[in-house]
């Protein structure tokens, strides 16, 4: 709701509530990723004559990204943090930055529909997607994502200080995948490399959550 709508009673909600409710809402986004992984694994199952080890090893590729997409997010307590940020401008901010995490991983769910074209075009004399632009596509939706996720953090989590240092990490492993695929690494290679951006940083808020709910909580 707009952030001048029921002042009186802006108070009035449990931060535990609102941040199981956007954390639900994430995992029903990320269930476009889940369907794009879906439909690559159906696609080649049906229509190639690939081997089942080479499908399931993109498929798994696929899996490992979204899921540690979504274990990225949830690292973050946001319940704890809206518990101790009771102001009006903390749960605006947590509500109508969750628009740009929404769009970056729908983008990126259907992002995996050109990795399937693209894996497809190598199998096929058409040639549709390259491996390149498909893997391009999908860095750059990886990366908003990450940015949009780590601007939250940065702004929810005030004393947090490992926020820029994780992301710049993430983003050299991005670069270095999209270049690895550019230069003729298969693009499963390719999404495999990537994960290790968001396992990075999971590694780093994990570190940094520690430290940073002793000086906010004493625990």
């Amino acid at each position: 709701m707009p952030l001048w709508a029921r002042v009186e009673q802006f108070n009035n909600w449990h931060p535990g509530h609102i941040a199981e409710r956007y954390g639900l809402l994430t995992i029903i986004v990320l269930g476009e990723g889940v369907v794009g992984v879906s439909n690559s694994i159906q696609y080649f199952l049906v229509n190639s004559d690939s081997a089942a080890s080479s499908i399931m090893f993109l498929g798994s590729s696929l899996v490992a990204l979204v899921f540690s997409l979504w274990w990225l997010y949830f690292i973050v307590p946001f319940d704890r943090i809206l518990n101790k940020e009771r102001e009006r401008h903390d749960l605006f901010l947590f509500g109508y930055s969750h628009f740009f995490i929404f769009a970056s991983i729908a983008a990126l769910g259907s992002a995996l529909n050109l990795v399937t074209e693209a894996t497809a075009s190598g199998t096929t004399s058409e040639s549709m997607v390259s491996e390149p632009y498909a893997m391009s596509v999908l860095m750059v939706m990886l990366t908003l994502y990450l940015l949009t996720l780590t601007i939250l953090r940065t702004l929810m989590c005030r004393k947090s200080s490992r926020n820029a240092q994780a992301l710049l990490i993430a983003l050299v492993i991005i670069v270095l995948s999209y270049f690895a695929v550019s230069q003729g690494l298969p693009i499963t290679l390719g999404i495999w490399l990537s994960t290790l951006a968001p396992v990075v940083m999971i590694w780093f808020f994990t570190q940094d959550n520690k430290h940073w709910k002793v000086s906010e909580f004493g625990v």
